[in-house]
């Protein structure tokens, strides 16, 4: 089998004409990024357990369990966010004619939103695609911050 015969997957063309859009940042960024937020989940979780704590006026026994119920319950709503927010971006990353393989979905989810001008990037579908970024996500805030 010669080089010209592989083919991009489904589209019958050579694998070197196919162009896919590439993440706007590194993956080691976003990486940080996902862990910067899992991070704010704990103090969240904290207080989240002094209020449990408060609310069902527990003893000094059920203190431990309620602030593990807290961070439990903060870091079960930081990734369910992050998740539904990963998986918006991701299908509309793909749709635009990116690679549905560049990041995993938590990392679409972790991912800033773009505001304002694009920058030095084209109207392509892509850019389209990161405009749409304020609509979902932190509101425009990047790391909470």
């Amino acid at each position: 089998m010669h080089s010209s015969d592989h083919r991009a997957a489904g589209t019958g063309l050579p694998a070197e004409t196919t162009a896919t859009t590439k993440l706007p940042v590194p993956v080691s960024r976003l990486r940080w990024a996902l862990v910067r937020r899992l991070v704010f989940a704990i103090p969240l979780g904290l207080l989240f357990g002094v209020m449990l704590i408060n609310g069902f006026k527990a003893n000094e026994s059920a203190t431990a369990a309620a602030m593990a119920g807290g961070v439990g319950l903060s870091f079960s709503l930081f990734l369910g966010i992050i998740w539904l927010v990963g998986r918006r971006r991701r299908a509309l990353f793909t749709a635009s004619g990116g690679d549905p393989e560049a990041a995993g979905v938590m990392l679409f989810g972790a991912m800033a939103p773009r505001i304002g001008r694009l920058g030095p990037y084209s109207e392509s579908g892509f850019h389209r695609w990161a405009a749409g970024f304020g609509a979902g996500g932190d509101g425009g805030r990047g790391d909470w911050g």
